[in-house]
């Protein structure tokens, strides 16, 4: 989260091939899409829209994240 937070997109990515929780909330309720949204981290925002939404169709939904 904190690699969210900060804008690192390398280590978003590196975290999210490990298969990290991205569903994780923070003490306050916050995932790590609330606080890349909130602080204007487009890019981290898409790699982890992305990788939701790869996360859902494998499991055979479809499922438009287009927020």
């Amino acid at each position: 989260m904190i690699a969210a937070i900060s804008g690192e997109s390398w280590v978003v990515q590196r975290f999210l091939d490990l298969g990290v929780d991205i569903y994780q909330k923070d003490n306050d309720g916050h995932t790590a899409l609330d606080w890349t949204t909130k602080n204007g981290h487009g890019n981290i925002m898409r790699l982890i829209k992305s990788h939701m939404t790869k996360q859902v169709e494998r499991q055979g939904y479809v499922f438009d994240l287009n927020i």
